[in-house]
């Protein structure tokens, strides 16, 4: 539709032969330590490399964590991977080509179930015979490749759900990571970005404490039914949580101390205690039909109740 209402121009041709004017034009006389492009040269390739180096390291993350195959949080025989791209990098220098990496639309074939690595084979041997298809794949406009690289980028998004978002010494590197990217065109500066907030909230946060455990009580067994009381003072019989509660975000880097309001976790224990100190006795039943003696019962109510007042007080 593009090419009938002019949006962009038709193919001049299909076929045509892959151009290889650039290849084995090999010249180090830039690196000579007395010419004057010597240290651009070297600032130029310092750049590729890192960009190469975020880019591998990123993607290939992203793409294991799609199919499961990240072992502990990390990417089996990553070495090899960073071997391949730059062993296929300097030979597709020789060629004219730019640097080698792992190409994002990968997840694309993982969705569908790509694990082996033949999925790979299949695209290389596709891409081959794009190259005698130059004038052909040139005419398509970028707005008929667009809604395939939005569905790309929705499963890419798949990992973010890992992330944990209550820890905000986690969650803020990982926000400027995923904002930058989109923003910059460029997932090297949103890598950076992500390492540099890191990195300033490793200098300007104060570790945390561990919190001491608490003891353990044995539990008293009960011989027959009794009423057990439950006393609940103020501070426990409010809803809502205390004015600050003390929360701690770490990451395998640090431990940032930080307060926060409104802990659910508590919140969820002093409205259970409170349900098991006010709800009105239930009608006894018979063991067979329960099929456990009340005197269990009534002591396993008991040590619940004794824990819940314990972790609230603790926190």
């Amino acid at each position: 539709w593009s090419w009938i209402i002019g949006l962009s121009p038709p193919p001049a041709g299909v076929l045509s032969l892959p151009s290889f004017e650039s290849a084995f034009g090999i010249s180090f006389a830039a690196w000579d330590p007395g010419s004057d492009k010597f240290v651009g040269m070297v600032v130029g390739s310092a750049v590729l490399l890192f960009v190469a180096l975020f880019d591998l390291a990123g993607v290939q993350y992203g793409l294991l964590g799609i199919a499961g195959l990240l072992k502990d949080g990390n990417v089996p025989r990553s070495t090899s991977i960073f071997a391949s791209a730059g062993i296929a990098t300097m030979f597709g220098s020789l060629l004219g080509t730019s640097p080698i990496i792992i190409a994002s639309e990968n997840s694309a074939g993982i969705i569908e179930g790509a694990k082996t690595g033949l999925m790979a084979v299949v695209v290389a041997i596709l891409f081959f015979f794009s190259a005698f298809l130059g004038p052909l794949l040139s005419a398509v406009p970028h707005v008929a490749t667009a809604v395939p690289l939005v569905l790309i980028g929705a499963f890419m998004m798949a990992p973010c759900r890992s992330i944990d978002w209550d820890n905000l010494r986690v969650a803020i590197p990982s926000f400027l990571t995923m904002t930058v990217v989109p923003f910059t065109y460029s997932i090297h500066t949103g890598i950076i970005a992500g390492i540099l907030m890191d990195g300033f909230l490793t200098m300007f946060s104060k570790p945390l404490k561990e919190p001491k455990p608490l003891k353990e009580e044995p539990i008293m067994a009960i011989d027959a039914p009794t009423k057990v009381d439950c006393v609940v003072t103020n501070d426990l019989a409010r809803t809502s949580s205390p004015a600050c509660l003390s929360r701690r975000f770490s990451t395998p880097h640090m431990t940032l101390a930080a307060s926060a309001c409104n802990d659910t976790k508590v919140d969820d224990a002093r409205k259970l205690l409170e349900k098991l100190c006010y709800a009105p006795p239930s009608a006894p039943q018979s063991p067979a039909m329960h099929g456990r003696d009340p005197g269990e019962e009534v002591a396993a109510e008991q040590a619940l109740k004794k824990a819940l007042e314990k972790f609230v007080e603790a926190h």
